[in-house]
């Protein structure tokens, strides 16, 4: 019996050995080896034996361009509010405004938009005391700064300097010049101020003076009107618009002593003052919407606009003895 089965084991055996020697005529027995190296280099790189993938944009989210749409011309940007503020006021903006100062500043006077009684200058001023000085309006003295306010001018454009070259140097000129703005704000506050810069001398005219370059005097009272951060303030530096490459005056804007300037001189400077006006339609808009106190949001009573800061103390004081008594 044992010996039987040892038979059946050894023909199943047979068998087996037969069936697998027909398999290997069909089926490459690979290594290890062999598989890694030919699942890396046998692979087709072929495109066509694979379906092309469509392109995955970058953003899937983003939906694709209609082609209608690159077709249509650029739209034009619509004009600035600056540009349409100046077409609509057009030679009415010099009407509002006032130019203090001293001789450079009267040529003013030659640009037929400004009238002369727009012209608050005085050949002789000094930034210590062109504010101590005195106008009539509609009947009444006043100095400087009450005068401004009675005019009702909305744009001044304070051009001093020239006479103080020799006199300060350029810090205390502009402490001097921040006195002058701090006492025309406080008596306008509805007013927007411009502070002219020393306009640019020829460079022969400018060794003449000795001392410190009028383009230091300029710096410090750039950093004045920086540093005070009031909106209402702006410094304007005429020598973009007067000066030469180096920074003098040119020599179609020279009268001929290398200081004093030609006609076409001030209307370039009307030109550039006008081009770079002081937001004017801030001005109208705060003027207008009365509900809001503007310059006191929180309530209470406002020194007159047309006071001094002395006079204010001074009311303050005999309000302090009225209540003591």
């Amino acid at each position: 019996m044992n010996a039987k089965k040892r038979l059946a084991a050894a023909l199943c055996a047979l068998a087996m050995c037969a069936s697998m020697a027909g398999c290997a005529n069909e089926i490459e027995y690979k290594s290890p080896d062999n598989f890694i190296s030919s699942s890396t280099q046998d692979t087709p790189s072929d495109s066509s034996s694979q379906p092309d993938e469509p392109d995955t944009p970058d953003n899937p989210d983003t939906p694709p361009e209609d082609s209608s749409q690159t077709d249509k011309p650029d739209t034009p940007e619509p004009p600035s509010m600056e540009d349409l503020v100046v077409k609509e006021i057009d030679k009415e903006y010099f009407k509002k405004c006032a130019f203090v100062g001293e001789a450079l500043c009267s040529g003013m006077g030659y640009i037929s938009d400004i009238a002369d009684e727009h012209i608050y200058t005085n050949n002789n001023a000094h930034v210590h005391d062109i504010g101590e000085t005195t106008w009539t309006v509609d009947g009444a003295s006043h100095k400087l700064p009450e005068a401004l306010y009675v005019a009702d001018r909305k744009y001044i454009y304070i051009w001093v300097g020239p006479n103080d070259l020799t006199s300060y140097n350029p810090d205390s000129f502009a402490a001097k010049y921040e006195e002058l703005v701090k006492s025309i704000t406080y008596a306008n506050p509805m007013a927007y101020v411009g502070v002219v810069s020393i306009a640019p001398v020829s460079r022969s005219y400018e060794q003449g003076l000795g001392g410190d370059s009028i383009a230091e005097y300029n710096l410090k009272l750039a950093e004045m009107v920086d540093r005070a951060g009031n909106n209402r303030v702006r410094f304007f530096n005429l020598v973009a618009v007067l000066g030469d490459n180096d920074g003098y005056l040119k020599g179609e804007y020279d009268s001929g002593d290398g200081l004093h300037m030609t006609a076409s001189a001030y209307r370039a400077v009307a030109n550039f003052l006008y081009d770079n006006q002081i937001h004017p339609f801030l001005a109208d808009f705060e003027i207008e919407i009365g509900d809001i106190d503007t310059e006191n949001p929180e309530g209470g009573e406002n020194p007159e606009a047309g006071t001094t800061p002395e006079d204010n103390g001074e009311n303050a004081e005999e309000n302090t003895e009225n209540t003591e008594e």
